[in-house]
């Protein structure tokens, strides 16, 4: 692997977000700020750092593990956040190409997990590869239509006992409880 120089990861990957901002990678007529952006593992993108840029006796970081970021069940785990260079956090968010030449980098990389709307940082809006689902699921044996699952289409599917039902409920359950008041006051 070579890591520095015109040819090395760091180069290449720099390369490449450059010619995304530029919109001369990546979908037509999108704006810097548009677009699909991919989830990142934070931890990772240290290592990977370390190993092209700051030391040269960091190891190359393997394969990029995405799956330390979503629970049994494929789903961000709770509390998580996103990184920066002020900030630490769990994920960073990098462009779709950009996601592609590492996984092309870094063999066996995954799963894919993006977010094609603004705002961008919500991972309740993360849409994470169908077919690494679909095997999380069988490896776990989870019915994944007792899960509330973000779907690569990008529809969020919604558990029954949603917030309207609940309140029809109580609704309901009022109007029976009036039929078994008694009024002390009337004759």
């Amino acid at each position: 692997r070579e890591r520095k120089g015109p040819k090395g990861e760091f180069a290449q990957v720099l390369a490449l977000d450059k010619q995304v901002l530029d919109g001369k990678e990546g979908e037509e007529g999108t704006k810097a700020g548009e677009g699909k952006y991919c989830v990142i593992e934070a931890g990772w993108v240290s290592s990977w750092l370390a190993f092209v840029y700051y030391n040269d006796s960091s190891p190359a970081p393997g394969k990029i593990q995405n799956s330390k970021l979503l629970d049994h069940s494929g789903c961000p785990i709770e509390g998580i956040q996103l990184a920066s260079d002020k900030k630490s956090g769990h994920y960073r968010l990098i462009r779709e190409p950009v996601w592609d030449l590492y996984c092309k980098l870094y063999k066996d990389s995954g799963p894919k997990i993006w977010v094609d709307e603004e705002p961008y940082n919500e991972p309740e809006k993360w849409q994470v590869d169908e077919e690494w689902l679909q095997a999380l699921y069988k490896k776990n044996n989870i019915n994944p239509d007792d899960l509330k699952v973000r779907r690569p289409t990008g529809v969020l599917e919604e558990a029954e006992d949603t917030e309207e039902a609940l309140l029809q409920q109580e609704e309901e359950a009022k109007e029976e409880a009036k039929g078994d008041e008694v009024d002390i006051f009337t004759d």
